[in-house]
């Protein structure tokens, strides 16, 4: 199972609870400093874990880290929401088995699908991280297989060399690529990257 297939949710109210599913745990923008009073709560169960969230002003979403059985030895992240109020959380779940560490801990995450919607009608977006061929539909020409000894690269027929998107500026949060975004773009499986020649008109 990879880490973005994920199991159905289950419903409470309008309040989408996913088990065996998180947020990267315990790093920004879901660590303890991006909860409602920044703070973990710890050794509570997952129904308080929630109904924190629900009674709040400032929370939409959420995740609940626990020892199986053990309420005493868990963590609630009840994340607050006005920190990244453009920014769909349903982007960032992932299958627990993502991280070695949790794979024998229970996990929970919570999304108020009154505020986002799951799943997010983006068919067609693009998102940083994403692996694309960057094709010219018209002309049939792709971009062609890289000599990772050559410094330079063209478009050729038929070609479809797969590269992946990446942030260029780091100081940005929203996962989806948008118009006029810069980007950087690298070779998967090499340290090749893909910059504008000097010697480009």
């Amino acid at each position: 199972m990879t880490s973005y297939t994920l199991p159905k949710p289950k419903m409470d109210g309008s309040w989408a609870v996913f088990d065996n599913v998180t947020f990267n745990p315990f790093v920004h923008p879901g660590s303890c400093h991006d909860t409602i009073e920044s703070r973990c709560y710890k050794n509570q169960s997952f129904q308080k874990c929630l109904d924190r969230c629900k009674h709040s002003d400032n929370c939409e979403a959420g995740y609940y880290i626990a020892v199986p059985g053990k309420e005493h030895r868990s963590y609630c992240f009840d994340i607050a929401h006005q920190l990244f109020p453009q920014q769909n959380p349903s982007f960032h779940l992932r299958n627990k088995n993502e991280w070695k560490s949790l794979q024998n801990l229970e996990t929970r995450t919570f999304l108020n699908t009154d505020v986002w919607k799951y799943p997010p009608k983006l068919a067609n977006g693009v998102h940083f991280e994403d692996i694309v061929s960057l094709i010219n539909v018209e002309k049939n020409f792709g971009l062609e297989t890289i000599n990772p000894h050559g410094d330079a690269i063209k478009f050729t027929p038929g070609a479809e060399t797969r590269i992946k998107i990446l942030r260029r500026y780091k100081f940005s949060r929203d996962p989806i690529v948008n118009y006029g975004e810069y980007l950087t773009f690298r070779v998967p499986h090499t340290t090749l990257i893909l910059l504008k020649s000097s010697k480009s008109p």
